[in-house]
């Protein structure tokens, strides 16, 4: 039995709980502003627009993830402030050379990406991938240093600001099309990282010299992060990307929009606290690793991710094509079906990606890269199998059975590095199952037997009413 008492003393007490509510909570405003506004802008742009932003995005993130070559990860965990800075300086100058290759490329070769990507538009946009590329970078760098200092309150604040700034930007350029999308992400990062760099000067943090000689020692003390972390980033960004890409290829921009909002949409469970619970867990694993609790805390972690994540999992497959044409409007209802085939992957993400660090914090980088190799493979497979049908739905159906597989694949894994059975794994998600399936029983009941509209909104009204005591209840017994 998990000794919770013994995990309460050794994590609790250095406020592990009170660093995740304080992300989430700016994770969460600025995901409910989002969630505000985008019945807005998908009225104001098309989903030939949204398709394009999402070209453009997977470009961007696959080139970002890895233009550091993975160092920012080693800003939190070096103990001493002046080879901190070196990794800063010397992450950031590995960037900015990746950039300017990024400027050539799309310089000489912008009109011939534009075919092969199907999308003839862009030809005009990618010269955005720069500057773009290197605001990504330098907000990096600042968010590692700010979890380094431990303040969660200040990136929580800024999380916030640059929601606020990229809509203000997207709702009142429209007019300009496709463009205001890029532009409206670019001011909001350039806003969030001028704050936190001006919060991270006002604490008069030591000015060091840079010296190469310091810049050597700190590459070489961290250089597993750019063997190994590089490419598990890379394959995991090209794996959750790319299918973007591929959309857009081999069906039409559109369906790229489609699947661009959907992959939102089941994607924000892990901005609004998953992403947070990630930052903390990274930042109290290595601590936990040195007291021999690593076991403990992952397995108190994972079981507290599936509680929360089963019952909207759940209620989004029986109501996301109803959902998605109510909030966004009709021509997105396609979208919807998309979240209602994709709903295991978002069950599976949420509660694996959070505790995907502990492969970094016990320095088993290489097992981390096999992994996302093989799923990888399994998961663009599916892909192109499903294209070659022809039916859009096919292949996503597809993809996200392929995808459900490689996240099973993982947790495995981690389960095995952590030092736990199996069955912990196992045996969380069957109990949440269990607790969930009489919440979710009058929309399930409502949806089988064909109710009219007015019962359908009384059986979801019942069923928000239920998981706001369920989630009370787990809140109260919160165990990590």
């Amino acid at each position: 039995m998990i000794n919770f008492r013994a995990l309460k003393t050794a994590i609790v007490e250095r406020n592990f709980v009170r660093n995740v509510i304080v992300l989430g909570s700016g994770n969460a405003g600025a995901q409910v502003i989002s969630i505000l506004v985008s019945p807005i802008l998908t009225r104001l742009y098309s989903t030939y627009d949204f398709g394009l932003l999402a070209v453009f995005s997977a470009l961007l993130n696959t080139i970002g993830v890895i233009s550091g070559l993975r160092y920012e990860l080693a800003i939190p965990i070096e103990k001493d402030d002046k080879e901190a800075i070196h990794i800063v300086f010397l992450t950031f100058s590995i960037s900015l050379l990746v950039a300017l290759l990024t400027l050539f490329l799309v310089t000489r070769y912008h009109h011939l990406i534009a075919i092969i990507l199907n999308m003839s538009a862009l030809d005009y946009y990618l010269w955005l991938l720069p500057p773009s590329l290197i605001m990504l970078n330098l907000h990096q760098l600042i968010n590692y240093w700010t979890i380094r200092e431990n303040a969660f309150l200040e990136i929580s604040q800024t999380r916030i600001l640059q929601s606020i700034s990229s809509v203000l930007v997207k709702m009142s350029a429209a007019e300009i099309g496709f463009l205001s999308l890029i532009i409206g992400d670019l001011i909001g990062q350039i806003l969030s990282f001028s704050y936190l760099l001006k919060k991270n000067i006002s604490k008069k943090n030591k000015i060091f010299r840079i010296s190469r000689g310091n810049l050597y020692l700190v590459a070489k003390k961290y250089r597993k992060f750019p063997i190994f972390a590089t490419w598990d980033s890379l394959l995991s960004m090209i794996g959750s990307q790319m299918p973007s890409i591929l959309f857009a290829a081999y069906f039409d921009p559109a369906a790229a929009g489609f699947y661009a909002l959907s992959h939102r949409f089941i994607s924000l469970p892990m901005q609004l606290i998953g992403q947070a619970i990630r930052d903390v867990f990274f930042s109290k694993a290595a601590e936990a690793l040195k007291e021999g609790k690593v076991d403990l805390l992952t397995a108190s972690v994972h079981k507290e991710l599936t509680r929360i994540a089963m019952m909207p999992v759940l209620l989004l497959s029986m109501i996301g094509p109803d959902l998605f044409q109510w909030i966004f409007g009709v021509e997105w209802r396609e979208a919807g079906v998309f979240v209602r085939l994709m709903t295991p992957v978002l069950y599976l993400q949420f509660v694996f990606s959070p505790t995907i660090m502990l492969f970094h914090v016990l320095e088993k980088q290489e097992k981390l890269v096999i992994l996302q190799s093989i799923t990888l493979m399994i998961r663009f497979s599916a892909l192109f199998v499903g294209a070659k049908t022809g039916d859009l739905r096919t292949s996503v159906s597809l993809f996200s059975f392929a995808s459900s597989i490689s996240y099973v694949i993982f947790l495995i894994f981690l389960m095995r590095i952590s030092g736990n059975k199996l069955v912990k794994a196992i045996i969380p998600s069957i109990n949440s199952f269990i607790h969930s399936v009489p919440i979710i029983s009058p929309v399930a009941i409502s949806t089988i037997t064909g109710a009219n509209t007015a019962i359908k909104s009384g059986a979801v009204a019942l069923t928000l009413f239920l998981m706001i005591i369920r989630y009370s209840i787990i809140a109260k017994n919160l165990k990590v």
